[in-house]
């Protein structure tokens, strides 16, 4: 990983601070996304319960 990084610095002229910002921000969207396929698991499976103990 950390050739990998230093590689981008250079190509894209990023300093460390700036590559590391860039990281954690993909890895809070990817854990936002999860998330929310977790939300709406949960509530489809509160549907299927309501739905069950309705019968």
């Amino acid at each position: 990983m950390q050739r990998r990084l230093d590689l981008n610095l250079k190509k894209y002229k990023l300093s460390e601070t700036q590559a590391k910002a860039i990281i954690e921000m993909r890895l809070r969207q990817l854990t936002g996304l999860e998330q929310s396929k977790l939300r709406e698991e949960y509530d489809d499976l509160q549907k299927t319960i309501k739905s069950i103990r309705s019968c």
